[in-house]
Order: C-alpha cells, then structure tokens, then sequence
C-alpha cells in the first residue's frame, strides 16, 4: 500500500492501541475520549482518513 505514511492508532485503552501501532509499524497509538469533540486529541492533530471499528453514540468522530 503506502508504507511510508503516518498512521495513528485510537483506542480507549493506550496499551492495546499501542500494541496495535507496534504490530503495524510507523504507526503512533493514541488515547481517545468519545465524550469530547475532539476526541480528546490535540487541536493541531489533523487526519486524511479514518476508520472506526467502535459504537460510537455520540457521533464525535464525525466532528
């Protein structure tokens, strides 16, 4: 595919974000919080894609 592209990695739980991220490769794992807009990430933190494989009620990731 596009191995020299940036992937980030959101989980609620860091350490299986991270496993995920190291399994991966040029990947960073990050924390997310669904009760924020933001996701509870930096405002500066910007993205092309996203996929997500979990029930979000609050439509944040959509934001």
């Amino acid at each position: 595919m596009h191995p020299t592209l940036p992937i980030t990695i959101g989980g609620r739980s860091h350490e299986k974000a991270e496993a995920v991220a190291r399994e991966i490769g040029n990947a960073e794992a990050v924390v997310i919080d669904l009760d924020h807009k933001n996701l509870g990430l930096a405002a500066n933190k910007g993205f092309s894609a996203i996929a997500m494989f979990v029930y979000d009620d609050t439509l944040n990731a959509l934001h």
